[in-house]
């Protein structure tokens, strides 16, 4: 990985393990790797000295496998052995080479910081390589124009008569905006199944034998037309320390919620969800406590997901932390998958002993009424904090204990590169 003011750039090789066969023994010739993937990107930049921006993203994976490069499915789309011959009508392409860039120009206007606007353009073309079919190659491109608008409001409480106290600014942000694909370009390809676009509400949602993507996340496109409002509340605080002015962003709460107008105008006999999950995010930081809380509301379903996080310190940075979830699979047509129902109460607690830190955490499964999951970790640290020991002990749901041994260097005192 190498980061600049402007840009990033990454290298990555993934190899994967299937947990899900019954035998532990069979072949991993089903898992997918990626072999490598790199990433390029481009911060915001200016323009020579115009006010347009220009940002651009670049990604390339080699999805690799052990054995054939597709995939044998039945009348349920469920993976059974291979015979030998590949069907584009049925099978499921499992290997290839993906190259995907988008290029986005954007130009903010600000109107005596009253309104902020920013219009924004993208153009977006991804290659496909495969090495079976056919048609070994396809691609799939498309401009994505956007718009968001948004103002504040602010108020700043505290002793304003004492320079150096602290003082807190409450701000108030309503936004709006609107994306559209206006044009795109897609061929018939036994890798594409039907429309080239995704409801919104999908997005989500994990990838599954029946949502026919046969890669990843970045085969799916969203927002082909798509309101999404949304009102944030910050508070940030500033306070002297040493004479110096510190300024923490210590409380931000953000609602929102889409309207997905393709999804309304869609063709289908399914119960059409146009209204995204009303979402709700809080994220509080203050010295000695922290919590983080993601609730979501789906309209539809009737019903709501959890991830809630609490975490107290001493000052030492001792702490006890809380975690609640609660999460379900939504099929397509609007249901809620009943069997994927989780809920689950999470409690950890970390501590300093000298060069030492102890952290262990359980989690208890409230719907069986049972402990599922457990991790305790070791770490020691010696002085100058440029190098550490980490021994790891976990067990998680339905699977066996693992035994993780580990030697990090510290080049920098935070980030770790272990071995």
């Amino acid at each position: 990985t190498k980061n600049t003011d402007y840009s990033h750039w990454s290298l990555d090789t993934s190899y994967y393990r299937s947990l899900l066969s019954e035998n532990p023994l069979e072949s991993n010739y089903r898992s997918v790797h990626r072999f490598p993937e790199m990433n390029y990107s481009i911060m915001p930049t200016r323009l020579f000295n115009s006010g347009f921006l220009l940002k651009i993203d670049f990604n390339y994976v080699n999805f690799a496998r052990d054995n054939i490069s597709y995939d044998d499915l039945d009348a349920s789309k469920n993976p059974v052995a291979p015979d030998g011959t590949y069907d584009p009508t049925t099978d499921l392409i499992r290997t290839g080479q993906r190259i995907d860039i988008e290029p986005t120009i954007l130009y903010p206007i600000s109107f005596n910081e009253a309104l902020n606007i920013t219009p924004s353009i993208s153009l977006r073309e991804t290659r496909y390589q495969f090495s079976l079919g056919d048609d070994p190659s396809t691609y799939r491109r498309y401009a994505r124009a956007n718009v968001t608008m948004s103002t504040h409001f602010s108020r700043i409480f505290g002793d304003l008569s004492n320079p150096i106290s602290d003082k807190y600014k409450h701000v108030i942000e309503p936004e709006i905006g609107y994306t559209v694909i206006p044009w795109d370009d897609q061929p018939s390809h036994p890798f594409f199944y039907g429309d080239a676009f995704d409801s919104n509400f999908k997005k989500d949602q994990p990838v599954s034998n029946s949502d026919d993507i046969q890669f990843d996340y970045k085969d799916r496109i969203y927002e082909k037309n798509l309101v999404t409002y949304a009102l944030s509340n910050k508070i940030w605080r500033k306070r002297y320390r040493q004479g110096t002015p510190e300024y923490t962003q210590i409380i931000r709460h953000r609602l929102s919620q889409s309207y997905d107008i393709h999804e309304n105008k869609r063709d289908t006999l399914i119960k059409k969800q146009p209204w995204s999950e009303i979402a709700s995010l809080l994220d509080v930081r203050f010295d000695q406590f922290e919590t983080n809380s993601l609730i979501k509301y789906y309209p539809y379903q009737k019903d709501t997901t959890h991830a809630t996080r609490l975490k107290f310190y001493d000052k030492q940075r001792n702490y006890l932390e809380l975690i609640y979830s609660q999460d379900f699979l939504i099929t397509n047509g609007a249901g809620i998958d009943l069997n994927s129902k989780t809920r689950d109460l999470t409690s950890g607690v970390g501590f300093y002993v000298k060069y030492l830190k102890f952290e262990g955490a359980t989690t208890y499964n409230l719907l069986t009424d049972a402990f599922q999951a457990y991790r305790v970790a070791v770490r020691f640290r010696p002085p100058g904090e440029c190098w550490e020991i980490i021994f790891n002990q976990e067990k998680k749901t339905g699977a066996d204990k693992e035994l993780d041994f580990n030697i990090a260097f510290l080049f920098d005192g935070n980030s770790d590169k272990g071995f």
